[in-house]
């Protein structure tokens, strides 16, 4: 954070940093102050992608959530391709009670990003939400499948291997 804020003193109208400084303000439970910095990230560069999505999760930490539906909506009017954004905006949502919307907001991210685990994980939840439990069940054993993936990829070396040979890879250097 010091470099941030270094770097701000040398140059006041860095964007990046102003976003930065607010996303490291954030998890240091700063959170006013970590507001204040992205607004001044988004004053300089009000088409940065990535400030309206931070907004947008500050928003959401500090309870304000129409305000974080739409940081996260200039978010994606900006950059419609982000599964995250897609995916952040559909739990602030189902948090708002607007379930069918945080359904809408979950497919959208698996649409762009088929792996994207936690997206699976909360389209579960909404619709084990909405009473649609097979669904749900579906959506949580694809949230787990990917979440493990790369243990299960591994654990199938080992075996594809037999236990010598995987005992001498895993003590490999690179």
């Amino acid at each position: 954070m010091a470099s941030l804020k270094e770097a701000l003193a040398i140059n006041p109208d860095l964007a990046v940093a102003h976003n930065n400084l607010g996303v490291a303000l954030r998890k240091m439970g700063e959170l006013e102050q970590s507001e204040a910095s992205i607004r001044r990230a988004l004053s300089l560069v009000p088409d940065m992608a990535q400030a309206h999505s931070n907004l947008g999760n500050v928003l959401n930490d500090l309870g304000t959530l129409e305000e974080a539906v739409a940081s996260y909506q200039e978010a994606l009017a900006i950059e419609p391709q982000s599964a995250e954004v897609h995916c952040n905006l559909g739990s602030v949502l189902k948090g708002m009670g607007r379930t069918n919307e945080a359904v809408e907001s979950y497919l959208k991210a698996l649409t762009i990003n088929p792996e994207y685990a936690e997206a699976y994980s909360n389209l579960a939840g909404a619709l084990n939400e909405l009473g649609q439990l097979d669904e749900a069940a579906i959506h949580y054993f694809n949230a787990v499948y990917i979440k493990n993936a790369m243990h299960f990829a591994r654990l199938a070396k080992d075996v594809a291997l037999g236990p010598e040979m995987a005992l001498r890879m895993k003590t490999l250097k690179p």
